[in-house]
């Protein structure tokens, strides 16, 4: 991936213009949020409304970069953006870590998909290419300040003295601030003596000086970042095919030879998965628990690798000038429509086994992923196997988001509570109350409103522990499901409730 030297001249010139808009916008959203976010990051509290806010301002800067450097983003990136600013809020109000987690992946990748289609004109890609992007821009976006001080910042000592010495020191200590902070914070908290004299001199907490001022710098790093990148053309290199295209006889060959094996694997999935317990036990002494639970994740695993191959297939085969062979089509949609019914097996085996066993985090984020990978199948159905792979990276994109945004709005830890405490009760199935302690404060509620029966002390036990004690110190660290939790169990006294 390279730049045109001509397109990055003009961003240069663009950034150049409204270098003192870009550095005020970027030091004043820098500080902020280094002010909301510091009783999480260094204060020992919850993430919050402080670190949402601190996530949420370099996009919202970015999707509001008409206002500062009169180039507003195209249409694409403009749903991109809002896409991930409708994620990031729920930090602030979901506290299970894996979510979390998920919630941080989907909003950079549609950030950096984003930052890079901020361009009018941009080409359209393929989902390989939005891959290579989602891996790529971030680097881009955190090297992109060092442009904008080495070359945006040309000219800003003329005012003192118009010599080129003078321009160099005020660019060489702009690049100086990161690692006087990053190493200053770690002398700072290496030797006490050092961080007390250095302090009393210059009359400030030292260590937190380097902590605000180093997350400052940071979110103010990635504004520029996000503007300076979004401004460039960044040209994706052609992935080589090597000897050529593949012939159709091979693609068929090799769809061919699959769909036969997958319509074996088919047949037998209706003579036992849909045959009743009887069959099974009949023929492996399996119960029927142990033979749903013994392929769910490995059909979910042939499901992702049939989308997979069918992409590199349909890449490798059809060239810009041809459409595909008849041939090849009705294998494709034969291969993705057999696999449709191993991800309708493996759902049927989830449930069934959850109907055993219970319900688990593992067990909840894959289904969410086979939901997913359903919507793929359908998606390469309609588009890539009638020849129009265009549209598939961006309804993959939409469906990832409407997946993430679900689960938040679902709320996993709640949902494995009531499910859990619900077989309990109604069914006397065996309750995992050591499980239940591993979840997070979103599944306080359900567990209090559900707890009942000889169970009813434990389970309040297990909420008040889990709730814990009240760490929220402002508004800055507040969390809806903590101050959910914190109400649900307050006043609660398991000797009168149970």
């Amino acid at each position: 991936m390279s730049d045109a030297p001509d397109t990055d001249h003009a961003t240069k010139l663009v950034l150049g213009e409204h270098r003192w808009r870009v550095l005020g916008v970027a030091f004043a959203v820098g500080l902020t949020s280094a002010w909301l976010a510091e009783p999480t990051l260094f204060g020992g509290g919850p993430a919050g409304i402080g670190l949402a806010l601190l996530l949420i301002s370099p996009v919202l800067v970015a999707l509001l970069g008409g206002v500062v450097v009169n180039s507003g983003p195209s249409l694409h990136a403009v749903g991109l953006f809002a896409a991930a600013l409708a994620v990031l809020p729920w930090v602030a109000v979901r506290s299970a870590p894996a979510l979390l987690a998920l919630d941080l992946l989907a909003a950079v990748g549609l950030v950096a998909v984003g930052v890079y289609r901020y361009r009018v004109d941009t080409p359209s890609m393929s989902l390989f290419d939005h891959l290579r992007v989602v891996c790529w821009a971030p680097i881009g976006v955190l090297v992109e300040p060092f442009r904008f001080v080495r070359d945006d910042l040309e000219g800003t000592g003329a005012s003192i003295r118009p010599t080129t010495r003078v321009r160099g020191v005020v660019r060489g200590l702009a690049l100086a601030i990161i690692p006087v902070l990053v190493f200053g914070a770690l002398l700072a908290s290496a030797d006490a003596v050092f961080s007390d004299i250095v302090g009393s001199v210059f009359r400030v907490d030292l260590g937190g000086f380097f902590e605000i001022g180093g997350v400052a710098l940071l979110v103010g790093w990635v504004v520029i970042g996000l503007l300076r990148f979004s401004l460039g053309r960044w040209p994706l290199i052609e992935i080589p095919r090597g000897t050529g295209y593949l012939g159709t006889t091979e693609v068929v060959t090799v769809l061919g030879t699959l769909a036969g094996m997958f319509a074996l694997f088919v047949g037998i999935q209706f003579a036992y998965l849909f045959g009743g317990a009887d069959t099974i036990r009949g023929t492996r002494g399996l119960t029927t628990a142990e033979y749903y639970r013994q392929g769910f994740f490995q059909l979910v695993a042939v499901a992702a690798l049939v989308t997979l191959l069918v992409l590199v297939l349909d890449w490798w085969h059809r060239t810009p000038e041809r459409t595909p062979h008849r041939a090849v089509v009705v294998l494709f949609e034969a291969l993705i429509g057999l696999t449709a019914v191993m991800v309708v097996s493996a759902l049927v085996r989830l449930y069934v086994y959850v109907d055993a066993f219970g319900i688990s985090r593992l067990r909840v984020y894959t289904a969410a992923f086979v939901v997913w990978i359903a919507a793929l199948l359908i998606l390469l159905a309609a588009s890539v196997a009638r020849g129009r792979r265009d549209r598939f990276a961006p309804g993959a994109i939409i469906t990832a988001f409407v997946v993430v945004l679900t689960l938040n709005v679902v709320n996993p830890d709640a949902l494995i509570a009531r499910v859990n405490i619900d077989r309990h009760i109604d069914d006397g199935a065996e309750l995992d109350i050591g499980y239940l302690g591993t979840l997070s404060e979103d599944a306080v509620p359900t567990i209090v409103d559900q707890a009942s029966g000889p169970m009813c002390a434990e389970l309040l036990e297990i909420a008040i522990d889990i709730a814990g004690e009240d760490q929220r110190g402002g508004f800055r660290t507040f969390n809806w499901s903590r101050s959910g939790a914190d109400a649900a169990v307050f006043g609660v006294d398991v000797s009168e409730r149970c």
